[in-house]
């Protein structure tokens, strides 16, 4: 199984950095956008571009599935509320320090015919998105790890005097650390 895409979403639903992975073997496409499609549906090279199988590389191909991911973490966050002692309505206590779960992993949130979704929320409800094919499932330590370290990397872009919440992350110490998620874990 490979990681095909990560994506930082920020708590207002905008995506804030969403990278995509060529898939082993692949090369990515030099300077490639969506703009660049032909309206013949090829992406110049002559291969049929889809939403399965997008260009290597091709960050937008996959902000569809992400985007369709969220309400999935949403309902799972939602599902993760403590019922309070005093009255136990919905709106009660939720673990944690706040608005979330006590683990900050959810799994997988969102599987569709070709891809995996796992989510991983932060305390400041940032949403860490990892989309995998589904040739097999990884292993749950594996996926934890990815989310670690990039967990780690999310907090660090963050810490910058010039990083704004919620906005673009334009580090390239950030995009380092996500370009090297897709490098195999050895766990």
């Amino acid at each position: 199984m490979s990681l095909l895409c990560a994506g930082v979403i920020s708590p207002a639903n905008n995506p804030v950095y969403v990278h995509a992975f060529a898939p082993p073997g692949v090369a990515t496409a030099p300077g490639f956008s969506a703009a660049t499609r032909g309206g013949d549906g090829k992406d110049g090279g002559g291969s049929e571009l889809s939403l399965h199988h997008p260009p290597p590389g091709d960050p937008h191909a996959f902000l569809h599935i992400l985007h369709c991911s969220l309400d999935a973490v949403e309902e799972r966050l939602r599902a993760t509320t403590i019922k309070t002692a005093a009255g136990g309505n919905e709106g009660g206590a939720v673990a944690g320090a706040g608005k979330g779960p006590k683990d900050p992993f959810l799994g997988m949130v969102y599987p569709t015919e070709d891809h995996r979704v796992y989510a991983y929320v932060t305390n400041t409800r940032a949403r860490l998105l990892l989309l995998y094919d589904d040739r097999a499932e990884p292993a749950e330590g594996a996926v934890r790890e990815v989310f670690r370290r990039l967990h780690a990397a999310y907090a660090d872009a963050m810490s910058s005097p010039f990083a704004a919440a919620g906005q673009r992350i334009d580090s390239p110490a950030f995009a380092t650390a996500v370009r090297a998620l897709a490098a195999p874990l050895s766990l």
